[in-house]
């Protein structure tokens, strides 16, 4: 069961022990859309382009609806 769940679930082999270990959720690095190639690293490119270029996305509409949800603020707070 063990051998199956690594093959199907992400996850990353730990250099020292040479253990699987699963993603971390929070503190993975997905990178940013950019055209500095430091910027578009990521630790999940092993995961394949689709993937990456997905997480990518979100990230980006993430902080764009961000933005928009402060801007918004302002004409929320008078109309009420």
């Amino acid at each position: 069961m063990r051998n199956e769940i690594n093959h199907r679930e992400p996850r990353q082999v730990d250099e020292q022990d040479g253990v699987m270990h699963p993603y971390p959720l929070v503190s993975s690095s997905t990178g940013w859309h950019s055209t500095n190639k430091n910027h578009r690293k990521s630790d999940i490119e092993e995961l394949g382009e689709g993937t990456c270029l997905y997480f990518k996305f979100l990230k980006y509409f993430m902080a764009l609806f961000l933005i928009a949800a402060i801007i918004s603020v302002p004409a929320t707070i008078m109309y009420l």
